[in-house]
């Protein structure tokens, strides 16, 4: 094996042997691996902090993922020459107006549009309900109208129980904002702490770190040169999908065209399905204000031209082979992650397919004889 030394390695004496002999018949080879265990060890530790306090560290992750993708620049900034207090200081600055343009203007505009979306649901129901009942008065006659009146009111109460549920939202998310004020300046803070203190962290925990860890290096390595190109053709990516939507839905009158957008960009974060399911909310906003006119067929045009472009143009290109997984492995991953953790698995199935699949071709390596 090419690892490290084995657990039972150097034991001496009866019960040495004794041990050997049942390590050799009851535990596989590949976990009597001191590098192996290394691996699965620190993977173990790292899954069940994220799992059990996943809500108290979103904070301190998010930090993390932050600072990652700004490092990753100070040391593509770094090999053009530039000194690293002179790019720490530019990227650093550059975040922090991010985040404070996004506290001040995106999130209010967010907000803004959202409290006016669902003040305006109960006309967009009527008004779909108008459009679609010329459509359906043929499926009237073929099924019964008793049948389609009681579809339409189900539709339509469960509709109005949304926008309630959005409006109570709201209001009681007006004490959370206080706590994203406070998570904000505790990840502006933590972004600085990482980056200006990366050499003592990294130091502090290599302490910790263990003694055979040529494999889970390997691992580490492979993930990080992944993971590095996909997050930053993403964020690419979310910016360019949403730009382009804003543009093209505020041109043709869609209202709510810039939280349409967003909504759009955002789901590029989720292959595949994020699109589709994005298709409802534009569908249905555009058939409440023109009906099932050209007005709106030209809005579900220009968002499935759009999506067209991405997927076979925008993508490839801003993110391109990064992770090297193949479409079908995708889809695994988000229905795999997705069970296990809804959204949130759902936004971070790609990376986390990534480190499983790092993890297996490390380990596939490690058992492969060696020549």
């Amino acid at each position: 094996m090419a690892g490290g030394r084995g657990v039972v390695a150097g034991h001496r004496g009866p019960y040495g042997r004794v041990a050997a002999f049942a390590m050799a018949f009851l535990v596989p080879p590949l976990l009597r691996d001191r590098q192996v265990l290394a691996l699965l060890g620190v993977l173990g530790v790292g899954l069940v902090l994220v799992v059990s306090c996943a809500g108290p560290m979103a904070p301190f992750l998010a930090a993390v993922v932050i600072a990652y993708c700004l490092e990753r620049m100070i040391r593509a900034l770094g090999r053009l020459g530039l000194p690293r207090w002179a790019s720490f200081t530019a990227l650093y600055l550059g975040f922090f107006l991010v985040l404070l343009w996004g506290f001040l203007w995106l999130l209010p505009a967010v907000v803004s549009q959202l409290t006016a979306l669902v003040g305006d649901l109960p006309r967009i129901v009527a008004a779909v309900q108008e459009t679609a009942a010329a459509r359906l008065e043929e499926t009237r006659r073929l099924i019964g109208a008793g049948y389609m009146n009681e579809v339409t009111q189900r539709l339509s109460d469960q509709l109005r129980e949304v926008g309630q549920a959005a409006v109570s939202g709201i209001m009681q998310g007006i004490p959370g904002l206080v706590t994203l004020l406070v998570y904000l300046v505790l990840v502006t803070l933590l972004v600085f702490f990482f980056l200006k203190d990366k050499e003592q962290i990294l130091a502090w925990i290599g302490r910790y770190w263990p003694r055979d860890q040529g494999l889970l290096n390997r691992v580490l390595k492979d993930v990080d040169g992944q993971m590095g190109r996909y997050i930053t053709g993403k964020l690419w990516e979310v910016v360019i999908v949403t730009v382009i939507t804003e543009i093209a839905f505020a041109l043709l009158g869609l209202h709510y065209a810039f939280l349409l957008a967003l909504i759009s960009g955002v789901s590029a974060l989720i292959p595949y399905v994020g699109a589709l399911a994005v298709t409802v909310p534009v569908a249905l906003l555009a058939f409440a204000q023109w009906g099932f006119t050209w007005d709106a067929g030209w809005v579900l045009l220009a968002y499935g031209l759009i999506q067209l472009v991405d997927g076979n143009l925008l993508a490839p290109v801003v993110v391109g082979e990064a992770v090297h997984l193949h479409p079908a492995a995708i889809i695994l991953a988000l229905l795999v992650f997705g069970t296990l953790w809804g959204v949130w698995g759902a936004f971070f199935a790609v990376p986390l397919a990534v480190v499983v699949k790092s993890v297996l071709d490390a380990l596939n390596l490690e058992t492969r004889p060696a020549g």
